[in-house]
């Protein structure tokens, strides 16, 4: 009886442990899938942005959506931020959060300048959102090893 009792009690623990790796495995690919949206994100704003920035010199509807695209990506930036990465991540998600607090700096220093009336194509070429975009896009190759 005795007996009986410890394996079970052995084999509970084994389901357990179990479920727990498992839901390690889970948070991972959750990351993974997470942070590959978020830089595909990133990605397409760096083809829409700079034409959208060229528009917006000539047309105040340009520089209204411009601005709309910025903040949005602001949102998303905060959002990406809030992730709470499994162990595995953490010095990848650090990375990405330091590139996103450049990225997102970046953006208020262009809207700053759009307010005082220079938010002109040169601006926002020399602005560092898009160096920033593509320094974050060039982690995706990491991130997805995370998953493998």
């Amino acid at each position: 009886m005795r007996r009986t009792i410890t394996i079970i009690a052995l084999f509970s623990c084994m389901i357990l442990s179990g479920c727990g790796l498992l839901e390690g495995v889970n948070n991972t690919l959750n990351y993974v899938n997470d942070a590959t949206a978020y830089v595909q994100t990133l990605n397409d704003a760096a083809a829409e942005l700079p034409g959208l920035a060229e528009q917006a010199v000539k047309d105040t509807a340009a520089l209204k959506e411009l601005e709309t695209k910025l903040e949005q990506l602001k949102t998303d930036i905060q959002t990406f931020n809030e992730i709470d990465p499994p162990a595995i991540a953490n010095g990848l998600h650090d990375k990405i959060v330091t590139q996103n607090e450049k990225l997102e700096s970046s953006i208020d220093s262009f809207h700053q300048q759009v307010k005082k009336g220079n938010g002109t194509i040169q601006e926002f070429q020399n602005s560092e959102i898009m160096t920033t975009i593509n320094e974050i896009t060039k982690l995706r190759d990491q991130i997805q090893q995370i998953g493998k």
